[in-house]
């Protein structure tokens, strides 16, 4: 069996070649599906911070139980519901991916 033969699970049902995959923040989206990207990531994916985030941030409502693996570059915020929801959209990430984030205005409003 080749390398490239051996898939990665990222959640259930959800599986990746990790040779051609290569997006890290659509892998988050895919394997942690409630989470949001504010802040500096959702920056990053408006094209209005030209710098890859070291660890990203994703937001989730309350009380919702998010898993996730120990390694993950990943920042967790948690938000009661009825402001989680204010401002999602989608965007592309830089490979392409669709993937939830905060629209501009929230997310600048969010930074200030």
């Amino acid at each position: 069996m080749y390398a490239h033969e051996k898939l990665e699970r990222l959640a259930t049902g959800v599986y990746i070649d990790p040779l051609e995959f290569g997006d890290d923040i659509a892998a988050l989206q895919y394997s942690l599906a409630k989470g949001v990207f504010p802040k500096d990531t959702a920056l990053f994916l408006y094209g209005m911070n030209d710098r890859t985030p070291s660890t990203y941030d994703m937001r989730f409502p309350l009380p919702y139980a998010y898993s996730t693996k120990k390694d993950a570059p990943i920042k967790i915020y948690r938000q009661k519901k009825e402001f989680y929801e204010i401002g999602i959209t989608t965007t592309k990430t830089p490979g392409g991916h669709m993937v939830k984030a905060y629209n501009v205005e929230r997310t600048l409003c969010d930074i200030l």
